[in-house]
């Protein structure tokens, strides 16, 4: 009777550490699941990218050829992002062509996703969320992500690459910065692209004067 009693105190000890731990063990398996990270393991979110505060991000592509189309972006387990799925965007997603960051003291974040256009530039489709929330949806040329103003905010863009006129000749065509700034909200900064433009061209024709011939001798050394 004492052993009954004693095996009985001992079953009853393991699973009180079990509720405690949060731990979920389900028959013929050997998943294991605590309550802090929430996560349902039964629901397919594909490629783990990354975190906002505690909830992990996941984003879930079909495979076309080199590229994954109709991006699914989860938050923990809500799909807070779906691209349309009559969308012809081209996507890389894996770990090192999605950023995801996370403004200090707010409950604002950015997830950055690579969209390609060939033959032209990639972009960034920036995802801007709140409250877990996507709250809008913004994109920029994908050259430039960088706290530049060391301001404690990100910037993010470029200028669209073109072809010279001639290759014979010191011609090439015009084509600003647009720099955005990955603050509470995404603002264009005027200041930081038409200096970079000014750096780059030794003039500033302003940001509409897209394709514009420049015959500057000193262009060419100067990208």
């Amino acid at each position: 009777m004492l052993i009954i009693i004693l095996l009985l105190l001992v079953f009853s000890s393991c699973e009180t550490a079990i509720k405690r731990t949060g731990a979920n063990i389900t028959n013929g398996s050997t998943d294991i699941k605590t309550a802090n990270d929430g996560i349902d393991i039964s629901i397919d979110r594909g490629l783990f990218v990354g975190l906002i505060g505690n909830d992990s991000v996941f984003i879930k592509s079909e495979t076309v050829e080199y590229w994954q189309v109709n991006p699914i972006v989860y938050l923990g387990n809500d799909i807070i992002y779906t691209e349309p799925i009559d969308s012809r965007n081209l996507f890389s997603i894996n770990q090192s062509d999605v950023k995801i960051i996370q403004l200090p003291f707010t409950n604002i974040a950015y997830i950055l996703l690579t969209k390609n256009d060939p033959p032209f530039d990639d972009k960034w489709l920036i995802l801007r969320v709140h409250n877990k929330r996507v709250e809008g949806t913004y994109t920029a040329i994908k050259q430039i992500l960088n706290n530049i103003d060391n301001d404690g905010f990100f910037r993010i863009g470029g200028r669209a690459f073109t072809e010279a006129v001639c290759l014979d000749c010191d011609s090439i065509l015009y084509s600003p910065y647009r720099i955005f700034k990955l603050s509470e909200t995404v603002d264009f900064d005027s200041a930081l692209s038409e200096k970079l433009t000014f750096k780059l061209y030794g003039t500033f024709l302003g940001f509409n004067y897209i394709d514009t011939v420049l015959y500057v001798p000193e262009i060419r050394q100067m990208e």
